[in-house]
């Protein structure tokens, strides 16, 4: 896991702007370094949003992104209108009742599902209202269709 700038125990953005794409493009740079090849980014809320704008931008191309309870637009980014270069394999999930903070996060992963250009894109809605980490700590069918993603790709 990485903390984005200005989260957790890294530094605070010096400019008050949040760079995710470039944080986890930097991540995926010192991975590579330490010779991966196969790297994915597995998102929740604010950080699915951020694994789908890189899945679109992040180069050399990442394997695969995993965008959990994603807003489509935060903070400037947009996973609607990246979804034309989002080639790589994604999945998206969300809870059918996730409504909160103004985001309706099982529309958003509809409408990001239907912009992504990617042959091999999956949408999986589960029920109830867990939202991010929450929904994968609560539900044996979202890890299983997260584990399920990371094996097949």
């Amino acid at each position: 896991p990485i903390d984005f700038r200005g989260y957790g125990f890294s530094d605070r953005p010096l400019s008050g702007q949040y760079r995710y794409v470039q944080d986890i493009a930097a991540a995926a740079k010192a991975l590579r370094q330490l010779g991966k090849r196969k790297i994915f980014v597995v998102g929740a809320s604010m950080g699915g949003i951020a694994a789908v704008a890189a899945g679109a931008n992040v180069t050399p191309a990442l394997a695969g992104v995993v965008s959990i309870s994603s807003p489509a637009r935060y903070r400037g980014l947009d996973g609607v209108k990246a979804g034309p270069r989002l080639r790589v394999p994604v999945l998206y999930l969300a809870a059918t009742a996730d409504d909160n903070a103004g985001y309706d996060f099982s529309e958003d992963a509809k409408a990001m599902h239907r912009a992504a250009a990617s042959k091999d894109k999956r949408l999986e809605l589960l029920p109830g209202a867990a939202h991010g980490i929450g929904l994968v700590a609560s539900s044996a069918r979202a890890k299983a269709l997260i584990e399920g993603f990371l094996k097949t790709h």
